[in-house]
């Protein structure tokens, strides 16, 4: 189908501005990139002139299978190490304030760590930072107290709200997604 016009320039002035403003990052990534492949090359290079000046003789089966090891070991840890890099800025937004709650998550990664998932939505003490729990009562669930300061919350009838959880993430999507954390 194919992109439009716009949406094209729009993605070439989000990529222009990227570098723009991360010039001496991409800069400093690629330095170590290149200074990387030239020091493994050498290993290489060290390597196969130590087997011929010493005149070593390994058997032919013993380098086809121990060279693509060390190339795909090479190459895994640095797949790695550019996939830790690349972990989105939202992941260090763990809290806020919502309806009178302040509130915690956790991310959880999915295959390739391309999308992360909200889990573990919680509120938690506005003093103390402890997880709070249910305020069982005779008549059922009479909102939240905190473990620690032993406080009830004062927004009981809120408690029903919040365990609808769906709300509450799509708060959180939306923030995240316009960089309002």
């Amino acid at each position: 189908m194919g992109i439009s016009f716009k949406k094209a320039i729009r993605i070439i002035k989000a990529v222009f501005l990227f570098i723009i403003e991360n010039w001496h990052t991409l800069i400093a990534f690629i330095g170590v990139i290149i200074s990387g492949i030239f020091a493994v090359l050498g290993l290489f290079f060290d390597f196969f002139s130590f087997i011929i000046n010493t005149r070593v003789i390994l058997p032919l089966w013993l380098i086809i299978v121990i060279f693509p090891f060390l190339v795909y070991a090479v190459i895994s840890i640095v797949i790695k190490w550019i996939d830790a890099l690349k972990k989105p800025a939202y992941l260090k937004f763990i809290s806020m304030e919502y309806k009178h709650w302040k509130l915690k998550w956790e991310y959880e990664s999915t295959k390739y760590h391309k999308y992360y998932n909200i889990i573990n939505i919680h509120p938690i003490c506005k003093k103390c930072g402890c997880k709070l729990k249910p305020h069982h009562t005779t008549i059922g669930i009479d909102g939240l107290y905190c473990p620690v300061c032993e406080e009830n919350n004062e927004y009981p009838s809120l408690y029903r709200n919040f365990m609808e959880t769906d709300i509450v993430e799509t708060v959180i999507r939306h923030k995240i997604e316009n960089n309002l954390f």
